[in-house]
Parts: structure tokens; sequence; C-alpha cells
């Protein structure tokens, strides 16, 4: 598609920025999606500020890291300006990146008619002029943002944020979530210390003077450390008590986590145990099932029930013990073997009754105590 030629690009630079800067562009859908007119005159600014002379050889990607905007944004606004015939682009092979210029003709025209629509309108008795009318309906539509927004409002105004609907407005056109504003307020000094707080620094980043110091997806794991941070330091510190217990000291590896988990899942905190403590608290429960059970068994054996063993050396089947027999057998074995030792003892108390008799009174000299004494070891000896 032929573009028309640039008439215009000669005039001098401060009518350039002139009509760049009261340009006015509507909303443009661009396939199932749309974009605003904020985000594309954004877009054109910043092909102005890259242009040499010879066009604009900044990427999508660099554009979308200066303005703080999603690349599918700026291809969006890219593709819009281009339909309506505000920017061109050029490729000159197939290696070459693409150069894009803006067109100062249409641009002109377009601005032009902005400002005839604007004197067509009817002065009111007021004596307001048709641009402060064109101000108050728009302050007035950021005066009544939705209830998310203008809790972001008021709270930007209680820090002492004066220009704070306006900035708001101007992040909600560049496609900003409410959270993000939100993160942004936290990290400039907002919501802390009120020395450190400089409400202008927000409002530049919010207004697009100056990039944020992160994007969306930053700010979302900000906020969930932010809300899980206590939390998770408390799960930290009943890991730690589990390993500094004297008890856990010579115990496997397994049941330190297993007991790690369950005492984290005590207090609902078992979102933050590893996949390690939640596997050895499997492996616990398994063990507690298998003590559990263990009692059951001896119970069966003491009512005389057979029990089943199995050779782990071989690693034969098992095999049916009645251990009822086996009890009775060395009963029977045992009782024989006490009768068998109480015939001896007696034997030998019979046998041995006269070494131990009293010696006669007649008998009581040093002679006669050696001659028991000697007869009594001989028996003994035998």
């Amino acid at each position: 598609m032929t573009r028309q030629l640039d008439l215009l690009t000669d005039l001098p630079r401060g009518q350039q920025l002139q009509a760049l800067r009261r340009i006015k562009l509507d909303s443009w859908k661009v396939g199932k999606a749309s974009v605003s007119g904020a985000i594309q005159k954004s877009v054109l600014r910043a092909i102005d500020d890259h242009d040499g002379g010879r066009g604009s050889w900044a990427t999508q990607e660099t554009l979308a890291d200066e303005l703080g905007i999603s690349r599918a944004s700026i291809g969006r606004a890219i593709a819009a300006l281009i339909d309506q015939d505000l920017i061109t682009k050029e490729r000159k092979n197939n290696w070459s990146p693409n150069t894009h210029r803006i067109n100062w003709t249409a641009l002109h025209q377009l601005d032009a008619s902005t400002a005839t629509c604007d004197a067509s309108r009817p002065l009111r008795d007021s004596g307001r002029l048709p641009h402060d009318e064109f101000r108050n309906a728009s302050e007035t539509k950021i005066e009544t943002p939705s209830p998310e927004w203008a809790g972001v409002v008021e709270m930007l105004k209680r820090w002492g944020c004066r220009s704070a609907a306006v900035a708001v407005e101007a992040a909600r056109q560049r496609g900003w979530s409410a959270d993000y504003v939100r993160e942004l307020f936290i990290d400039i000094g907002g919501d802390g210390d009120a020395e450190h707080w400089q409400p202008g620094a927000l409002a530049n980043v919010l207004t697009g003077k100056t990039p944020p110091p992160f994007d969306e997806h930053e700010a979302a794991q900000r906020a969930a450390d932010r809300i899980d941070g206590p939390a998770r330091r408390e799960a930290d510190e009943i890991r730690e008590s589990v390993r500094r217990d004297g008890q856990s000291r010579g115990v496997a590896e397994f049941i330190i986590e297993g007991l790690t988990f369950r005492k984290l899942a005590a207090v609902d905190l078992d979102r933050f145990a590893t996949n390690a403590e939640q596997a050895a608290a499997v492996r616990l429960e398994e063990l507690d099932r298998e003590r559990s059970e263990k009692p059951s068994q001896k119970i069966d054996e003491a009512e005389g029930k057979p029990s089943r063993s199995v050779n782990a050396r071989s690693g034969s089947a098992p095999s049916v013990i009645d251990e009822s027999r086996n009890r009775e057998r060395g009963s029977v074995s045992h009782t024989g073997r006490q009768r068998q030792d109480a015939t001896n003892l007696s034997h030998a108390r019979t046998q041995n009754r006269g070494l131990f008799q009293r010696i006669p009174s007649g008998n009581r000299g040093t002679r006669a105590f050696d001659r028991k004494r000697a007869e009594l070891f001989d028996a003994l000896a035998d």
C-alpha cells in the first residue's frame, strides 16, 4: 500500500512537537483486541525520540522496556498507527529491522481537524472556552473511577500526592492494574517512612515520565512474598527447632523430615513443606501402621493360633509352626530336668550327711578339725 508524501517534514521542530503534543487519539481495534489512545500516543512519541532523520530503528522490545508496556500492547499500537496512516513501515531486505517514520502530514491534518471540532462548539454563558469544557469533563471522568481505582486514589491522596487522580488515570490508560500501582507506591516509599516518601517520583512513574523500577510480574511476586513472608519464616523456625531437638540426634533423616511435616501440618503450614518432607511423612505413616498391626499378632500367638515365620537367609516361603506344642514340649523337658536335679541333690545330702556331723567334745583339738576338713574336701572333689 503506497503512502502519501510527507509534505510537512521540513516544518520547524517546534511545530512538529506542538502537533505531536496536541493530537488526540481514540481507542483502535486491532483484530479481536483494542489499544487505547494514550498508548498509541506514547508509542508515537517514542518513535519520534528514536528518529535520527532516517526513521526509527527501535524494536518492539526496546519500546516496551522504555515505556513499561507489554510487547503485545506495543505491537497493537504500531499496527493501529499504521492503519491510521500516522506512521510508515519500511524494510529494505529480509535481514534488516523495520523502520518507522512519522507521517507529519497526516498528523497535522488530524490535529487541525481536532482543533476545528473544538472551535465549532458553542460558547457557554459562563465564559469558559471549549477546551475548558473538555478539561472539566475529563476531570469529572477521572474523579469517578471504579471502586478499586477509587481506593488507590484515596490512598495516594492520604499520603500527600496532589495529582493522585490524574496520575492514577494515566496509569489506568496505560493498561496497568491497581495492584501494580500499589506495589509501585510501596516500593517508592509509601506506606513506610514518611521522610523517604516522594509523591512526585510516583506521579512521574504513573504518568510515564520515568520508567517503572519493575514490571507487573515482579510486582505479583513481591505481593506474594509480603503476604506469605511471616508464615514462611515461622515454618523455617519449626524446621530448625525439630533439628535442634536432642531426640533428633542419631535419628534417620527421613524421620526428622516426617516429624517436621507433622508439626507444620499441625499449625496449617504444610503448604511450605518440601517434597522430601511430604514423602517422609508418608513413609512414617506406613511404619506406624506396621507397628499398630504387631500387637494384634502377639495376641493371636498367646491364644494358641499358629504364627508364620520367614527364613530370611534362604528366602523360602513362610512355614506354619505350632507354638502351643513347642511350649508344651519345653515345659515337659524343663520339669524332667528339675526332678532329676532334685533327686541328685537329695542323694548328695544323704551321702555327705556324716561329714557335717558335730565333732565329739573329747576330740576338739586341731587334729580333729584338720581331719574333718580333709574328708570334706575329698567328698566335694568326688
